[in-house]
């Protein structure tokens, strides 16, 4: 399913735009936009943008200087719905918008263009492990590493929130972290496992707290503060990151950390390991996934 704004009047008048579902485009005057549309003057730089995450199809002024109208009223984030009109600039689009599309199950070909090989050899150990933790499992997965991995959210079924929220939400879509739910018989975490391992495209975690409670704790640390009073993103779903703090953070930092989750799960530098962190443990226990064996240190 696709959205499309077709242009009923204005100097843009009879031309149709589509974004994609599970896609963010932005539309403005200049190159800068995905969608450049120098016929109309009054449109500023980078003017709004549409797209779909989780909830359904949304617009976003994106600071423009003649503001974005949807039905007759300025915004500056909304909802669209089919039949909605659309003002920006000197140009009025009408909103073509069916329901996101949600299938059952997600594609294990879906990151077929990352590794052109037969997937993960270690998969199926990697599921064990996965699927036999005894509280609900989460990942929190980094759009920045695929593009595709906000489409095959959408194609899940599970819920799934951004960790961004306000503006960052929408501006910074298709660049941030996202926290999903993972059921043990997930048809995307056996995507995950035999398509994503490796990549470094996010970390596991295990909670009792429904999801937007595990999403509240986990934005408190998307922030750090440098020497100097400069604050800078974390990527603390970065497995790559996550495996150097949690082994060198005080116990303190180690405790508030944690909070209410069990236990952060990830790719080892070698990915024939999986590495567990536990709440009470400061070393990791490192999963051979070349073997049914149990953890080793």
């Amino acid at each position: 399913m696709k959205l499309i704004l077709e242009a009923i009047s204005g100097p843009l008048a009879g031309k149709k735009f589509e974004v994609p579902a599970g896609d963010m485009v932005r539309f403005g005057r200049t190159a800068k936009a995905e969608r450049a549309l120098p016929e109309d003057s009054f449109l500023s730089s980078i003017h709004f943008a549409a797209g779909s995450d989780e909830a359904g199809w949304f617009i976003r002024d994106l600071g423009s200087s003649n503001g974005t109208y949807l039905n007759g009223a300025k915004v500056e984030q909304s909802r669209l719905a089919d039949g909605d009109q659309l003002r920006a600039g000197g140009t009025i689009f009408a909103v073509h918008a069916g329901d996101v599309p949600q299938t059952p199950a997600a594609d294990p070909a879906a990151f077929a263009s990352i590794d052109d090989g037969e997937g993960f050899p270690g998969a199926a150990r990697l599921l064990e492990i996965l699927r036999s933790q005894r509280d609900p499992l989460y990942a929190v997965l980094d759009a920045a590493r695929n593009p595709k991995l906000i489409a095959l959210l959408s194609q899940s079924r599970h819920a799934f929130r951004s960790l961004y929220e306000g503006s960052s939400a929408v501006d910074l879509a298709l660049r941030a972290p996202y926290i999903v739910r993972l059921p043990a018989e997930s048809p995307l975490l056996e995507t995950l496992a035999h398509q994503g391992w490796g990549k470094s495209l996010g970390v596991y975690l295990t909670c009792c707290l429904p999801l937007e409670d595990v999403r509240r704790h986990l934005r408190h640390f998307l922030m750090v503060e440098l020497e100097g009073g400069k604050s800078v993103y974390f990527r603390f779903y970065d497995p790559r990151v996550l495996r150097v703090y949690l082994p060198t953070c005080t116990e303190q930092e180690r405790q508030r950390f944690f909070g209410p989750l069990g236990r952060y799960l990830m790719e080892g530098e070698e990915n024939s390991l999986l590495l567990e962190f536990s709440t009470h443990q400061k070393e990791a226990h490192a999963h051979s996934l070349d073997s049914p064996g149990g953890p080793r240190r």
